[in-house]
């Protein structure tokens, strides 16, 4: 595609569309299978905090203290998140600009969250003052290189960081706990929040 200068056409009117459900026709959501339904009401899982990548770790720290430190005394930090390596920060009045480009250029789904896992995303796509962001998932095997490319092209795509405690592992009876994510979900110093689910505990 040609590159942009990363303004886009503009809308005076600050009204934007969320994105529309685009998983494949042939795609089955797992997430609503017995056997997915099953698991979750047995799985453990870490609470997992989505960061802008420029978020220094000392930030972290002082955030997971803040509404975990009741609960865990160690945290693990790192680089990209496996939920949503990249975001969309978008201003609201470009975001399907951008949206659109990136489904139409790029192949990325944008609203198909519904394997086993997904179920743990609490939201992945926000307003934020006059913005509106958007988690991103990985690049699919065709354009593998996918975010680099929408970053020359002037799409606003910005890298993330994770956080998740180290020792405490909740499961979904825990309703304090979720409740306490979804208060989270609303801190513009977090990105996202989801429930990062233990692959051995699924078992």
């Amino acid at each position: 595609m040609e590159e942009n200068n990363g303004t886009g056409p503009l809308n005076e009117s600050s009204y934007y569309e969320k994105v529309e459900y685009d998983c494949p026709e042939y795609y089955e959501p797992a997430l609503y299978s017995d056997g997915c339904q099953s698991i979750l009401k047995n799985a453990s899982w870490k609470p997992a905090l989505i960061f802008d990548s420029e978020t220094s770790d000392d930030e972290i720290q002082e955030i997971m203290i803040r509404y975990f430190g009741n609960y865990d005394d160690e945290w693990t930090i790192l680089d990209g998140s496996s939920e949503f390596p990249y975001y969309l920060d978008s201003p609201r009045a470009q975001y399907n600009y951008y949206t659109s480009l990136i489904k139409e250029n790029w192949g990325l789904h944008l609203n198909c969250h519904y394997g086993c896992y997904d179920e743990g995303i609490i939201e992945f796509e926000k307003e934020r003052d006059n913005n509106v962001i958007l988690g991103l998932d990985n690049c699919p095997i065709s354009h593998k290189n996918c975010f680099e490319e929408m970053k020359k092209a002037g799409i606003p795509v910005k890298r993330t960081k994770t956080a998740y405690t180290k020792k405490y592992t909740p499961d979904n009876s825990n309703e304090e706990m979720i409740r306490l994510l979804e208060e989270i979900n609303e801190d513009e110093d977090v990105l996202f929040v989801h429930k990062a689910y233990l692959a051995g505990s699924m078992v």
